[in-house]
This record gives structure tokens, C-alpha cells and sequence, in this order.
């Protein structure tokens, strides 16, 4: 499942560099069927610490430009990444005031989807050890 956060995260900066809609959502995905499918909890928050890296990781390239956007990584080439946006220095830059909220939205969602599903996770696998025990009874009866 870590390999999977990584394949997300290589496309995600994939689709950055070309001012594309983000992937970070999918993310969210694999957190809940690691959450529903009962994969131990250090891997879940393993990824889920990586999401939220992650996206702090983007806003602040947003933010302050060190560089990552400018490698020519992935088969992106710079003539290409221009053919995207009207800026001189591409992928343009964000503002705080801009990119810091929309960092707090995203990890809003994330965490409130973490919280819920595995607050429903819980609830279904409680639920399952109960039948299991009643039937388990049952068979004595």
C-alpha cells in the first residue's frame, strides 16, 4: 500500500508540473479501504501522515518555488509546461493568502473522511464480533 502512496504521489507531481487537477483525493481512497479492510494501524497512519506531508510539501512549493516544479522529471519538458500557463516563470506562483487555505481545505477533508470512516470501520468490525459471539452461542443452545 506504500508503493501505491508513492505511485500517487510521482503522478500527482506529475500533474502539477502540468497545471492539471491534482490526484491528492486518491489518497483519501486508499485510506478507506485500509481502514475497512482492518490493515494494521501503523500503515494506515503512515499513509495518512504522507498525505498531509505531501500536500504541505505542494502548497509550499506553490509558496516559495525551490525548484521541484522546474526539474525536468517525469518527460516534462519546460517548451511543454509553457504551452499551459501565460507566466514567464512556470507553473505560476501562488500567494499564501491563496495557497495556505487551500491547504487547510484539503487536509480538512482528508482528516474529517479519516475520522468518519474509521469511526464506520469500528462500528462494522464491533458489530461483526458480536454476531460472531451470538452465533457462537447460539451453537450451545
Amino acid at each position: 500500500m506504500l508503493g501505491i502512496g508513492i505511485c500517487i504521489m510521482i503522478a500527482d507531481l506529475r500533474t502539477k508540473i502540468t497545471q492539471e487537477s491534482s490526484l491528492w483525493p486518491y489518497f483519501v481512497i486508499v485510506i478507506d479501504v485500509l481502514l475497512v479492510l482492518e490493515v494494521r494501524h501503523r500503515t494506515t497512519f503512515v499513509i495518512a501522515c504522507l498525505c498531509v506531508c505531501w500536500l504541505a510539501f505542494l502548497a509550499l512549493e506553490d509558496i516559495f518555488r525551490f525548484g521541484i516544479y522546474d526539474l525536468e522529471i517525469l518527460g516534462i519538458s519546460s517548451e511543454s509546461r509553457r504551452s499551459t500557463c501565460d507566466c514567464d516563470d512556470l507553473p505560476c506562483k501562488r500567494p499564501f493568502r491563496v495557497s495556505f487555505p487551500a491547504l487547510l481545505g484539503q487536509v480538512l477533508i482528508f482528516v474529517l473522511d479519516f475520522l468518519t470512516t474509521r469511526g464506520f470501520a469500528k462500528s462494522v468490525l464491533q458489530e461483526r464480533d458480536r454476531m460472531s459471539a451470538s452465533v457462537e452461542a447460539a451453537k450451545y443452545i
